[in-house]
């Protein structure tokens, strides 16, 4: 359930990158390494 209510944030995070623009989220948040 948790991937249905954060698909939003991060279809604008990645958004975002892609265009080149400030993200509007805080993108080390979500970085892979956190599970490290």
């Amino acid at each position: 359930m948790l991937a249905i209510s954060m698909s939003t944030a991060s279809e604008q995070l990645m958004a975002d990158l892609i265009t080149g623009r400030a993200p509007a989220l805080d993108p080390p948040v979500y970085r892979a390494e956190r599970f490290a």
